[in-house]
């Protein structure tokens, strides 16, 4: 229900930012979403933090990652910046 809601305004304000999902592992049904969505998963085989990407990700550097996830940090906090002028 919540990621209705976040599509939706999504669409209405016609901005795309990251989702974060914590406790991905009890979400069963994830709808169609048209944006980048970041799953936060506890596993009881993994002892230590581990980080997937999507293909088209793998072979950047860890600085690389984080660059790209603060431009979007920042094009999302202007868009809403924009939207209130």
């Amino acid at each position: 229900m919540g990621l209705d809601i976040i599509r939706t305004l999504q669409e209405h304000h016609g901005v795309k930012a990251p989702i974060w999902l914590d406790n991905r592992e009890s979400i069963i049904d994830l709808p169609e979403i048209d944006t980048q969505v970041i799953s936060l998963i506890v596993s009881e085989k993994d002892s230590e933090l581990r980080i997937e990407t999507a293909k088209k990700w793998r072979g950047l550097s860890c600085a690389n990652l984080l660059f790209h996830l603060c431009l979007l940090v920042f094009f999302y906090y202007f868009s809403l910046f924009c939207l209130t002028l």
